[in-house]
């Protein structure tokens, strides 16, 4: 999710409101371990692995990552909003995480929280429901493009060689 999420935002965070500076002398410098404020993330530790983020919060409308296990990368890629404003995307991961679900949601509904500034527990979520009556549509226009992957490198080129493959507005923003 380019601009909000990285190797699933796995890394402990500083839950503290904004500005998120981090003060103390162990959290900064070399050798130390990554910190974030309180971000969207899938956990890092034990416990339910879970992401919930709108698509107007990515800096592209998509969904990218790499398997090192099979050595191959998939991109998920859609447009930024469709009928009922932003769309959805979740990832969730099994316990033992070595599987997960992606969703793709029209409209975006984030189930408990939303992130706020740099807080994931400070705001209830205010999403709208959608209350869709029989006959009623929406779609969600999107592409994947799964390929080989031997490096992580590998996923960030891919997104050049979409546009030569994918010349749609899907991409326009890629």
């Amino acid at each position: 999710m380019p601009g909000a999420v990285y190797n699933g935002n796995r890394y402990p965070a500083v839950v503290t409101d904004y500005m998120p500076f981090f003060y103390e002398y162990g959290q900064i410098g070399l050798n130390k371990p990554l910190l974030l404020s309180d971000q969207p993330r899938l956990n890092y530790t034990d416990g339910s692995s879970r992401i919930q983020e709108r698509s107007g919060s990515m800096s592209i409308p998509g969904l990218g990552f790499r398997s090192e296990k099979f050595k191959n990368g998939l991109w998920l890629c859609f447009e930024q909003a469709g009928d009922y404003g932003d769309y959805g995307i979740g990832i969730e991961e099994n316990k033992s995480r070595d599987k997960a679900t992606i969703t793709l949601t029209s409209p975006v509904v984030r189930e408990i929280r939303r992130h706020w500034l740099s807080r994931m527990d400070a705001v209830p979520s205010t999403d709208s429901l959608v209350n869709f009556n029989t006959g009623d549509r929406t779609k969600i226009e999107f592409i994947i493009d799964i390929f080989q992957c031997p490096d992580i490198q590998t996923l960030f080129d891919e997104e050049e060689s979409l546009q030569e493959i994918f010349p749609t507005s899907l991409l326009a923003g890629i």
